[in-house]
């Protein structure tokens, strides 16, 4: 376990940094930053798995998902394993959720230390004790993701091109039908709520910029329109602070959205896939193959190490679980603690 720091604008000279330091540059490769804006702490689990979901309720208590993803000859296996800490990520023990070791991780969610979710490639679970017991909500479940109220949305398929929308209670054990929007089923990564939407993400931009959203409100649908992708090019996460969203995508895309309402392509100095975004309040992490970005400087910047290289590491999730903590899963059990300072 150890920890170092990201650092914000401000010309140096080399000689002022330690050897694992890391910092933020532009789009020009350059030294140019000093003033301490992140720190992190590695707590990562041993783990061969990759750290794919992240959901930390609070300081000491936290749930991920790890898979590892095997090619075979006529489709894709994967070896799956969950690991929850409750002190910290200074020890991780492993837990048995419903669905087997052999189906792909889609969702952790955890609201509270006692209350979460599961979703993977088979089972939508549902736990009230921290993971000793699950339920099965759902064997057909798409995704499914747990609003700051608690409640529970999940969606199902309906034919080729409908997804259904349900909202579950988990006092009565009720499940109450919302809404169907038309998506093709073949092109479907996952959901999540952000605010008072339910966002349906999807593969290959076939629906022409824009991502599928229900208002739980107002239940009613409001599609996002973003502007197109290039073909191709999977959209993976999605998040909101206010008038401001920001969209991870394949190819080196982050889409973000300032409070003037246009949407525009994240310039940087590398062009990798990004798998993850969060944010808290106005300040947003993205994460991707080798490369970490984020506005915490006041504009979208890379994080590079000292050389002014990228990483070597995939990163595949990023999650707040506070006003300034948030935390990085990546390729073999590699977790990073972060913190705005």
């Amino acid at each position: 376990m150890f920890s170092d720091k990201f650092f914000s604008k401000r010309t140096v000279s080399m000689a002022c940094f330690l050897p694992l330091v890391l910092f933020f540059t532009g789009c020009k490769k350059q030294i140019i930053e000093v003033i301490p804006a992140i720190g992190y702490e590695s707590i990562s689990v041993a783990s061969q798995h990759d750290v794919v979901e992240i959901s930390f309720p609070g300081v000491n208590t936290g749930y991920i998902g790890c898979q590892t993803e095997t090619e075979r000859t006529f489709e894709n296996e994967f070896e799956n394993a969950y690991y929850k800490t409750t002190n910290g990520g200074k020890t991780w023990v492993e837990l048995t959720v419903p669905g087997g070791s052999n189906v792909e991780v889609r969702n952790v969610c955890f609201p509270n230390d006692s209350m979460g979710l599961i979703v993977n490639g088979k089972n939508i679970c549902f736990t009230k004790n921290g993971g000793s017991t699950w339920s099965v909500v759902s064997d057909d479940g798409i995704c499914a993701d747990i609003d700051a109220s608690g409640n529970l949305y999940y969606t199902e398929r309906s034919g080729l091109w409908n997804v259904l929308i349900f909202k579950y209670n988990f006092t009565y054990n009720i499940f109450t039908y919302y809404a169907t929007l038309y998506v093709e089923e073949s092109n479907k990564t996952g959901g999540r709520i952000c605010g008072s939407y339910l966002y349906i993400l999807t593969t290959n931009d076939y629906d022409n910029g824009f991502i599928h959203g229900y208002n739980l409100v107002t239940k009613t649908v409001d599609d996002i329109g973003f502007g197109s992708l290039s073909s191709g090019e999977d959209i993976m996460d999605i998040v909101s602070a206010g008038e401001s969203f920001a969209i991870a995508a394949k190819r080196g895309n982050i889409i973000a959205k300032g409070i003037n309402d246009t949407y525009g392509q994240v310039y940087l100095q590398h062009h990798y896939d990004y798998y993850s975004v969060d944010c808290n309040n106005d300040y947003f992490v993205a994460v991707g193959n080798k490369t970490i970005s984020s506005n915490v400087t006041g504009e979208w910047q890379e994080v590079f190490d000292l050389n002014g290289d990228g990483f070597s590491h995939t990163f595949y999730t990023v999650r707040f679980c506070s006003d300034k903590e948030f935390y990085i899963g990546g390729n073999n059990g590699l977790i990073w603690k972060g913190t705005l300072e």
